[in-house]
């Protein structure tokens, strides 16, 4: 149930989306209803619509309220509401973290664990972490170090979303609802949840990493004053000319030289399979695929093409030729030398060798066979009813033919000419062919 809920808010409409800050308190069973009915009283006045869910046997509740952390003061609303969280958590003897960690939320630890227990806690950080490397400012830090905790109202996301252009980020929803959940670092094989990230065993091709990426490129372009939506119409409106093919050509040459973030993102979505499988499988339903596309063809307007895209574009066209001499081709790509060319410079391995004989070929032969077997059974029609038509014309002399045995007679005569027309017709067909 509870997954199911945190994948049904985390889909939820509009701008607001609920946020984990005031997640996992925890108070004796005991006191939980009327903590619940505090709790709900606090959301309330706020005028916040949030999820609510738990563990009633263990006082564990999970509370998630709507927020929009784009806008500045939401983002200090959620500061606000966490502060007076901890002290309802704390009235009612409670924690603000009975199952999972702290995260953000670590500058409430000393007021929940005392300065003597605090201190402890920063005993064994310096033992094992002085220098503060691992989750620094999680938990706790080495005793007598002057690093800070985290605090809820550090930088967050939504510091850099907001940079983000308004009409961008609503047009680039499958990339900028990514909530982070982490659903799609999925390793089961009986999983189908992005197969280019199990193989690589890389988060950033995960889709939590390629969404990442897509939003910090955006971030990047708004800051650089590009108006990305007007970049990407002008790629469908305007057609190729030489210049723009001297430009793309020069910044391909140029690319070690110039540093451009789109192209980690691109080296990101380059091992994507566009299968779709986030999209199903995601419970927010994150679309790599169709963020992905669109990053393709904003990319390849300022950067040329390899070789391989424009083969696959056209196979359509160089197929029926490459099929009127399929031995001579397939000889050509049987080479070493040609398939080890392919695979440098095209990146292509492995090319399937043409049918021999071709499609077309086996057509027409099949088509002949069909029209000697028609031919066979019409002879073998043709014997059966001139004999059948014997026997009647016999059988009716003998009897005095009546009127029904000759109307027989002569439908059964006009059936042998019909075969007789057909069997002419087939072979003047055939000899056309």
């Amino acid at each position: 149930m509870r997954k199911k809920a945190v994948g049904l808010l985390g889909a939820a409409k509009g701008r607001a989306k609920p946020v984990a800050f005031a997640e996992d308190t925890c108070v004796p069973p005991e006191n939980l209803a009327d903590f619940i009915a505090e709790f709900r009283t606090l959301l309330d006045g706020k005028a916040l619509n949030y999820g609510m869910f738990g563990h009633v046997d263990a006082g564990v509740l999970h509370v998630r309220p709507a927020l929009d952390l784009c806008d500045p003061k939401q983002e200090a609303l959620m500061h606000q509401v966490s502060d007076e969280v901890v002290k309802l958590v704390a009235k009612y003897g409670g924690l603000m973290w009975g199952e999972h960690g702290k995260g953000f939320r670590s500058e409430y630890g000393p007021e929940f664990f005392g300065d003597e227990l605090f201190n402890e806690l920063r005993r064994v950080k310096a033992a094992f972490d002085p220098l503060n490397k691992m989750n620094p400012g999680k938990i706790c830090t080495p005793l007598d170090s002057q690093a800070e905790l985290v605090k809820v109202s550090d930088t967050k996301r939504g510091f850099y979303d907001r940079q983000i252009d308004v009409k961008v980020r609503d047009s680039f929803k499958q990339a900028m609802e990514c909530n982070g959940n982490g659903l799609c670092f999925n390793y089961d094989t009986s999983s189908p949840m992005c197969p280019s990230m199990k193989v690589t065993a890389d988060r950033r091709l995960s889709p939590k990493g390629r969404a990442g990426l897509v939003r910090e490129w955006l971030r990047q372009l708004t800051e650089q004053g590009i108006d990305i939506l007007d970049l990407e119409s002008n790629t469908y409106q305007q057609g190729a000319t030489v210049q723009t093919l001297l430009n793309r050509v020069r910044n391909s040459i140029n690319k070690s030289k110039e540093y451009d973030f789109s192209h980690e993102v691109y080296e990101a979505m380059n091992g994507c399979l566009a299968c779709k499988a986030c999209a199903s499988q995601c419970p927010i339903k994150v679309d790599v695929p169709s963020f992905r596309a669109r990053f393709l063809n904003l990319y390849y307007s300022r950067y040329q093409r390899p070789v391989k895209d424009y083969l696959v574009a056209n196979i359509e066209v160089m197929l029926p030729l490459m099929a009127t001499a399929p031995k001579v081709v397939n000889a050509a790509l049987n080479q070493d030398w040609i398939q080890k060319l392919t695979a440098s410079t095209v990146g292509y391995v492995d090319a399937p060798l043409m049918s021999v004989p071709s499609l077309n070929r086996v057509y027409h032969i099949f088509r002949c066979l069909i029209c000697k077997s028609w031919l066979f059974f019409l002879k073998r029609r043709k014997s059966v009813m001139y004999l059948l038509c014997k026997i009647l014309s016999r059988a009716t002399t003998m009897l005095k033919s009546s009127k029904t045995l000759r109307n027989l007679r002569t439908n059964l005569d006009c059936n042998l000419y019909c075969c007789h027309l057909s069997q002419t017709a087939r072979l003047n067909i055939l000899r056309a062919s």
